[in-house]
């Protein structure tokens, strides 16, 4: 610190033997010290953040020990399963209960237009493919497709 202010001086005087103005030397002075108070504020600004960063990991290592106890008190509370290696199917036999037996006599008529529904169903499948194919929009994939090539109805 006795070295800087004997620097300063040194400089101060050596600027003064060059016949330049004491303000203009007053000036160069307050921004070499405002320099300095500049590096000071910045390196309590990083130690405040320094703290800060110390504070948050903290905050983090607590909450991680507290979401392990929390964890650890559910892994009491809660029954495990135990797996014998044995892996077997759903029980159906309640499953098919809700339903009627044909030889109880509760037996479920097959409509006789069933078959008929059926062609019915199929036969508008395929004139809903054939209303598609005569629609405007472009159809195809892979090497038939053209892109650009499609033109609106006229």
């Amino acid at each position: 610190d006795k070295l800087d202010n004997e620097k300063e001086a040194l400089e101060f005087n050596a600027l003064g033997m060059f016949g330049i103005s004491s303000n203009i030397l007053s000036e160069v002075k307050t921004m070499r010290l405002k320099g300095r108070l500049e590096v000071l504020i910045h390196s309590r600004e990083q130690i405040e953040l320094e703290a800060r960063r110390e504070q948050v990991r903290q905050n983090v290592a607590l909450l991680k020990k507290e979401e392990e106890e929390r964890k650890a008190k559910e892994g009491n509370r809660v029954r495990r399963v135990v797996s014998t290696g044995v892996v077997s199917g759903p029980d159906l036999n309640s499953f098919m209960r809700q339903f009627p037996v044909a030889s109880e006599g509760n037996g479920v008529e097959e409509s006789s237009g069933t078959k008929d529904d059926l062609r019915n169903f199929q036969d508008n499948i395929d004139k809903n493919a054939k209303d598609e194919l005569d629609s405007s929009e472009p159809t195809g994939s892979g090497a038939s497709y053209r892109p650009g090539t499609w033109q609106p109805p006229t």
